[in-house]
């Protein structure tokens, strides 16, 4: 594993929950159980890790207050804080070589905002929507593990928890 390579190497893991996408795929969410277990691996490998080498962000928490979040990540990192990464869509062509022809890069030149946190909801129906935030741990087990099952319909973000999540 890399870790026992590269000791002073840090992990930085961003945990997005894309319900659009598992709305939307298949009988019975089928995406939901790939994600489930994909997030499960990556988690205990953090947690195996630990947490002087390991960070989870959460996308929400990260776009709700970014200069927290950048803050975390900043001093996870050792690194002293530059305020610039708060307006990266002011510099970010002098600085990167991104492709004008990737479909992604139109999302990095954006300034940092909230509009994908709730777009789910509102396009999705509320059974369907109901059935991702039970807190019903055969169904979802990480989302429940994570606290995203305790943040009501439509979700308040803000609920979830700063601390690095462990799950079992």
């Amino acid at each position: 594993m890399c870790v026992s390579i590269f000791p002073k190497l840090k992990f930085i893991t961003v945990i997005i929950t894309d319900f659009r996408r598992h709305l939307s795929l298949g009988p019975e969410f089928a995406l939901m159980r790939i994600w489930n277990g994909m997030v499960r691996r990556i988690f205990l490998a953090c947690q195996q890790i630990g947490p002087r080498r390991c960070m989870t962000v959460r996308y929400e928490l990260l776009v709700l207050d970014p200069e927290r979040m950048m803050r975390h990540v900043f001093d996870f990192l050792g690194l002293p804080w530059n305020p610039r990464v708060l307006e990266h869509e002011k510099w970010i062509w002098k600085t990167s070589n991104l492709s004008r022809f990737d479909k992604s890069t139109v999302q990095v030149l954006q300034k940092i905002h909230t509009n994908s946190l709730f777009t789910w909801f509102r396009e999705s129906s509320y059974p369907h929507s109901g059935y991702l935030y039970r807190s019903d741990q055969i169904r979802n087990p990480m989302l429940h593990s994570l606290g995203y099952t305790d943040l009501g319909l439509p979700p308040d973000y803000r609920k979830l928890s700063w601390e690095q999540p462990q799950i079992e």
